[in-house]
């Protein structure tokens, strides 16, 4: 397979055969490929399958995602996202370089109101333009990524990722009724610290929860870290127009948290 390997439909075409448009209701997943291995493999595909039920879209496709996943893994020996998307009646999956995870992460905090979750809430829809259009802004400015706050003030998701916020021995992300993705690794911390807290590397233990939060909590974090499949986890070092003194992924809850995810992935992965 090469860098930007494809999958239609029942079989693997050349990366510069044009790709359908994929215009009707559909639902995607990212997976993080390594060495053949698929990270949290059955909790993707159930988040798969419960977006594409809650659309009303036709089930199961007629090809099965996790074999098609599967199938393109035993091709890929670097490391590798693998984007899978059921837009019936097309099954597609293209697989991309993963990029180095930003080690002075810089982020914007869009204004309360301006940015609304994708719908219907929880389904990782791929209908998401405002989302990608701001992110792509973003960048081009120089940022890794956009912070979402609801009308009211409460923070609600990156776009592309969960939010984790450390402060006072626990670490808080917003619930899922603020319109929050269930995010894969953000399911798997929350089941995982509860069943045993996290020491950081400065010896602290800290606890999670799914907790309101706002600016004022941003500002008075030790630590903001954002969590997804692919980059698994990013310690902000700065947040635009409101912290430059985060320690980004060199914080000691930030590295002490990827190491308890790549634990949760080895637990995961099929014996």
């Amino acid at each position: 397979m090469r860098a930007y390997a494809r999958w239609l439909d029942g079989r693997a075409f050349a990366p510069r055969t044009p790709l359908p448009a994929l215009d009707g209701p559909g639902v995607f997943e990212t997976v993080r490929c390594e060495r053949g291995e698929l990270a949290f493999l059955d909790a993707h595909l159930a988040r798969l399958e419960r977006g594409a039920r809650a659309l009303g879209l036709r089930w199961p496709p007629p090809w099965p995602p996790g074999g098609a996943l599967q199938g393109v893994a035993r091709s890929i020996h670097e490391a590798r996202a693998l984007r899978l998307a059921w837009a019936p009646p097309h099954l597609l999956i293209v697989a991309r370089p993963i990029d180095p995870s930003p080690e002075g992460a810089p982020a914007l905090l869009a204004e309360p109101g301006s940015l609304a979750p994708p719908l219907p809430a929880g389904v990782k829809t791929i209908a998401r333009a405002a989302y990608d259009a701001r992110r792509a802004e973003a960048h081009a400015h120089g940022a890794f990524e956009v912070l979402v706050l609801a009308r009211n003030g409460e923070l609600v998701e990156g776009t592309i990722s969960n939010v984790f916020v450390a402060k006072e021995g626990v670490l808080a992300t917003p619930p899922l009724g603020t319109g929050a993705l269930p995010g894969i690794v953000r399911g798997a911390l929350l089941a995982g610290l509860s069943r045993r807290p996290l020491v950081d590397s400065w010896g602290r233990t800290w606890t999670v929860a799914e907790r309101t939060l706002a600016r004022a909590d941003l500002e008075r974090a030790g630590e903001v870290l954002l969590t997804n499949s692919v980059q698994r986890v990013v310690g902000l070092a700065r947040l635009a127009g409101l912290r430059d003194d985060l320690p980004g992924s060199y914080g000691p809850v930030a590295s002490a948290l990827l190491a308890r995810v790549l634990e949760l992935e080895r637990e995961a992965s099929p014996r």
